[in-house]
């Protein structure tokens, strides 16, 4: 399950061919939003969906088109990335990785300032979202670096051994040219593995 930046990613590449119909700002806050469990250590179930398909996401509405995507970019991740270690690691890796081919992200920034109604049915207070928002905005706004990795993993309620852990991964990971050309050719077929597979 990718970290914020790579979902934006992914959901940019397959929101003009198949979205295009729904309002953007609703369907990338949608897309954003399943995570703001983590900030509060709520069950995955409360904010994913285990069963979607691309036909049952095109019939809903921007905002719930944006949320079940993100569950089945989840699940196609999940499965193209079956045989790789899938560490918060790798998650926060990719974003650094792939921050400078999202072109969506100041887009996504500006549209996160403020707080849609549909999220406030799905079960959380304005205070949570405003805080998810307001991290979402700072993580994104910039290359994610040291810094905003370490202050993010605090938000997800990783520890600071985790995120200890997490920088010396991202570290080795930079240094392997061969990892970082076989997670971009990865990436590179997600969109299409989803097209083609749900």
């Amino acid at each position: 399950m990718p970290a914020p930046i790579t979902h934006l990613a992914v959901t940019e590449r397959l929101f003009d061919d198949l979205f295009n119909d729904k309002n953007r700002r609703e369907f990338f806050i949608g897309s954003l939003f399943p995570d703001i469990r983590k900030i509060k250590g709520t069950e995955r179930e409360r904010t994913h969906i285990n069963d979607v398909s691309l036909e049952e996401i095109c019939l809903e509405d921007s905002f719930m088109a944006g949320l079940k995507l993100h569950s089945l970019i989840d699940i196609a991740w999940n499965k193209m990335f079956s045989s790789w270690e899938r560490s918060n690691s790798l998650k926060l890796f990719e974003d650094q990785l792939f921050y400078k081919e999202t072109h969506c992200l100041k887009e996504a920034v500006d549209y996160l300032g403020e707080v849609l109604p549909q999220e406030m049915t799905m079960g959380f207070n304005r205070e949570d979202v405003f805080l998810w928002h307001s991290a979402l905005r700072h993580y994104m706004s910039k290359k994610p670096d040291k810094e905003t990795i370490r202050e993010f993993s605090f938000v997800l309620l990783f520890s600071e051994k985790e995120a200890e852990r997490i920088d010396d991964d991202i570290s080795s990971m930079y240094k392997d040219e061969g990892f970082c050309k076989a997670l971009r050719r990865m990436h590179e077929k997600l969109p299409l593995f989803i097209k083609n597979s749900f």
